[in-house]
């Protein structure tokens, strides 16, 4: 296609040159960003996003993975416990999602569940299956760590929301109610996993800015 010149409209050289009529400089026309581009690494360049944690350099794919498959075991460990009269309880998230029969004083008792704990499982297993089987899943190339990070909260939000309805049902049971290790382990797990995900988010935007796919401003 021919370009013209933009003071004096005559037909001026393909290689950005002045025009020969005026000699008025040529600008050249900026990226041009449809609306909602999002910003998207291929899935080589995923794999190679680096992170340093104590003086060696790991692959953050790597660490997202070992983090939900971490989380999907912890599922099945103690969270929390419950007690009243020297009688404890302790609840993992299967239990919290399925119900538990208890024997206490001889007697013994069926403890509801709520399947929406379930969630809590569902979460880290999704994030570990689109890391793992990422070149299978087309629609999610190049929006792993923007998806990893979305799931991060989700199961943060989760382990919150379960903390807030066993304590309200406690204090309604006159219980007490005790976190263990492994349910602030598993919120740990999801904040790291959230952190260095949105890391790679915003270090993908800015590389994107400054090769010039991106204007400066984009959100």
């Amino acid at each position: 296609m021919a370009k013209f010149c933009t003071r004096c409209g005559n037909a001026i050289p393909e290689d950005g040159s002045p025009c020969p009529s005026c000699t008025a400089a040529q600008q050249s026309a900026a990226p041009k960003t449809s609306i909602g581009q999002s910003i998207k690494l291929d899935f080589t360049s995923e794999d190679d996003m680096l992170i340093a944690i104590g003086g060696n350099r790991i692959k953050v794919a790597a660490i997202v993975k070992v983090a939900a498959v971490a989380l999907c075991v912890l599922f099945f460990l103690p969270l929390f416990s419950v007690s009243c009269q020297g009688v404890e309880i302790s609840f993992n998230g299967w239990n919290t999602a399925f119900g538990k029969t208890v024997s206490t004083y001889g007697s013994s008792n069926k403890v509801d569940g709520n399947i929406a704990a379930l969630f809590l499982l569902l979460i880290p297993a999704a994030l570990f299956v689109a890391f793992q089987f990422k070149k299978n899943l087309q629609f999610i190339n190049g929006k792993l760590f923007l998806i990893s990070t979305g799931f991060s909260a989700l199961g943060l939000i989760g382990f919150i929301v379960l903390a807030m309805v066993v304590n309200k049902q406690a204090e309604e049971n006159l219980l007490i109610a005790k976190y263990t290790f492994w349910y602030y382990l598993s919120i740990i797990l999801y904040i790291v996993a959230g952190l260095i995900s949105l890391w790679c988010v915003l270090s993908a935007k800015k590389k994107a800015q400054k090769s010039g796919i991106l204007p400066p401003n984009a959100n």
